[in-house]
C-alpha cells in the first residue's frame, strides 16, 4: 500500500493594484543579461530594485515589488527614465559626467502606480507603471521583514550562463548580428 500525497500549487498573492508610498529596499547586480529582440541578440548589464510599500500578504509577509533595468546612462533607457521620475527632475551633464552610484538610491521613499500585467505563459505579474517623488506629507514606509530571495541568486546565474553562450557565439562569430550593448534598444 502506498501513501497518499497530495500536489496542490497555491495561487501567487499579488501585491494590490493602485498607488501607494513605497521605499526601495535592495538593489541587486544582476550580471549580463543577453536579450533577443527581432533576431539580433545583445548583452547588457542589468540591476534590478526592490520595493516595499508596507502591504502583506495573507502570511503577514512584506510583499516586495521588483524593477530590473539595464544599465546605462542613455536618454532612452529604462534607468534614466525611473530615475528621472523618481527624482522628480533630470540629471545635469555634471551629474552625468561625475557619475553616480545607484547603492544611494536603497532606502529612498517613492511614490509608485502598480498595475497588473500577463506573462507570455498568462501568469499575473505586478509592475510598477510609475514612479514619482513621495510626497513631502505622506510617511515613508517602513524596510519591515524584506530579505533577498533565494530567487535573485538562481537569476543570477542564469544570466550568466545565458552570457557564456553569447561569448562562445562571439569567439565563433556566429551570428554576426550580436553585439555588446551600451543603450537599451529593446523594449524588456
Amino acid at each position: 500500500m502506498s501513501d497518499e500525497i497530495v500536489v496542490k500549487q497555491e495561487p501567487r498573492e499579488l501585491h494590490p493594484e493602485g498607488q501607494f508610498a513605497a521605499v526601495c529596499v535592495d538593489l541587486i547586480a544582476l550580471g549580463m543579461r543577453v536579450n533577443d529582440f527581432q533576431g539580433h541578440e545583445s548583452a547588457a548589464e542589468s540591476c534590478v530594485f526592490v520595493f516595499v510599500t508596507g502591504e502583506v500578504n495573507s502570511k503577514g509577509f512584506a510583499f516586495s515589488i521588483p524593477y530590473e533595468v539595464t544599465v546605462s546612462t542613455s536618454p532612452k533607457a529604462k534607468l534614466m527614465k525611473l530615475l528621472k521620475s523618481w527624482r522628480g527632475k533630470d540629471f545635469t551633464p555634471e551629474e552625468l559626467g561625475s557619475g553616480f552610484t545607484l547603492s544611494a538610491y536603497v532606502g529612498k521613499p517613492a511614490l509608485v502606480s502598480l498595475i497588473k500585467k500577463f506573462s507570455k505563459a498568462g501568469n499575473p505579474r505586478i509592475e510598477i507603471e510609475t514612479i514619482m517623488p513621495l510626497p513631502k506629507q505622506m510617511p515613508v514606509p517602513q524596510k519591515g521583514d524584506y530579505k533577498r530571495q533565494e530567487f535573485w541568486a538562481t537569476k543570477k546565474l542564469e544570466y550568466a550562463s545565458a552570457y557564456q553562450k553569447y561569448l562562445g557565439k562571439l569567439r565563433r562569430g556566429e551570428p554576426d548580428e550580436v553585439e555588446i550593448a551600451d543603450d537599451e534598444t529593446a523594449p524588456f
